[in-house]
């Protein structure tokens, strides 16, 4: 897919997942180029608490954190996100337009001020 395409795909996602095994230090360190994909179309996030996810969401505050990939674990995220709590669901995506406009919404060194 071109990433014209893609960014028109993922503009019109409700949240972003963004699940990963604990399979070996090189993706329990990892972050993917989708996270910023979400955090500049506005979408909230469920993501496996992984380090590098985990510091920027403390930076930034765009998604939900899960400890584990269990079905009920992650549903509690997602209906939290897009049914129970729309008032943080709203709050997850202003944080992630903020974060968006600044440099740390690409990328994590020179980091403007965290979003509160």
């Amino acid at each position: 897919m071109l990433p014209a395409a893609l960014r028109e795909v993922t503009r019109h996602a409700a949240v972003g997942i963004m699940l990963l095994e604990n399979i070996g230090l090189s993706y329990y360190y990892s972050l993917a180029n989708k996270f910023f994909d979400y955090v500049h179309a506005g979408i909230p996030q469920v993501l496996i608490d992984f380090p590098e996810y985990r510091a920027l969401n403390e930076q930034f505050d765009v998604a939900e954190l899960v400890p584990d990939l269990h079905p009920d674990t992650l549903a509690r995220a997602l209906n939290r996100l897009l049914r129970d709590e729309p008032a943080r669901y709203q709050h997850l995506s202003e944080n992630c337009r903020r974060a968006a406009r600044s440099s740390a919404g690409s990328t994590r060194k020179g980091a403007a001020a965290p979003v509160q």
